[in-house]
């Protein structure tokens, strides 16, 4: 009566956005793509009536892709004056990378003030990892010999090999809190509310590197975010329930540095269902 188990598989982040290879804005990104799959497995315990508090361990395997043009001559044109056309010798860079597995914790309680009320409270903790793989470059031979020969015009820039090679990057999923309340007005009407808080402050940058040299940065400056939701249920009779709601969730990307790779903003939420 006091002791429960149990497991999930979730995938608490998803993202993939797509652009032809020859679009205007290339060179700000083709393609990305980021999955990450939880397997959680936790207990609670009910000290009493009103109270119970939970807490579990999770393992997260996470996989990424990366894929945008460059322009080398335009770059050297830019950076040291060369008569190179621009735009005439692009660059296919693709990034893929995964990180098998890492782990987190999450935790939270129930408290039951009266038999009409529910409130809980959870805690998703953040996962550190760092993916690791292979990038490989595709298009121009002229423009691939002028990026592995970049380090020979400036010691700073990095040698990118036309036959590809490692890649490693920094990628820590963010921690995310949610605290929820639940009212049963009737036998068949309840309401519920939702605050979520993710902590997106934690993803600045998003940098890859090759043999210690970095290849490719992407300043983020995420900021943390929540979100806001409310709904009911109401039955109509022993078999059916509707369902629906209403809900804002805050977008972490900021203007300033918000790209095409994350065309995010906010979102307002509408929930219609039946069950």
């Amino acid at each position: 009566d006091r002791l429960t188990l149990g497991g999930a598989l979730t995938v608490p982040f998803g993202l993939e956005s797509q652009y032809n290879s020859s679009w205007r804005g290339r060179y700000f990104g083709t393609e990305t793509y980021l999955e990450t799959a939880n397997l959680s497995f936790s207990a609670s315990f009910k000290l009493n009536d009103e109270f119970s508090l939970g807490l579990g361990v999770l393992g997260q395997y996470t996989k990424a892709s990366l894929n945008t043009v460059a322009d080398p001559y335009g770059a050297a044109q830019a950076l040291f004056g060369f008569p190179l056309p621009p735009q005439q010798a692009d660059v296919q860079l693709n990034v893929n990378a995964r990180h098998t597995l890492a782990f987190g914790y999450l935790g939270g309680f129930v408290f039951k003030p009266t038999d009409r009320d529910t409130f809980g409270v959870s805690y998703h903790s953040r996962v550190d990892q760092t993916l690791s793989g292979t990038y490989s470059l595709y298009g121009s031979p002229s423009g691939k010999a002028l990026l592995a020969e970049a380090p020979l015009l400036d010691p700073a820039l990095p040698s990118i090999n036309p036959n590809g090679g490692p890649v490693s990057a920094v990628f820590d999923t963010p921690a995310f809190a949610s605290a929820d309340w639940l009212h049963v007005f009737t036998d068949r009407l309840s309401v519920a509310g939702t605050v979520k808080w993710t902590q997106w402050s934690t993803f600045q940058n998003l940098v890859l590197t090759s043999n210690g040299q970095t290849i490719f940065a992407l300043p983020e400056y995420f900021k943390d975010s929540e979100s806001y939701a409310v709904g009911g249920d109401y039955k109509l009779d022993d078999a059916w329930t509707l369902h629906a709601g209403v809900g804002f969730d805050e977008t972490p990307t900021s203007i300033l540095t918000r790209d095409p790779r994350v065309p995010d903003a906010d979102r307002k939420i509408l929930g219609l269902g039946v069950g």
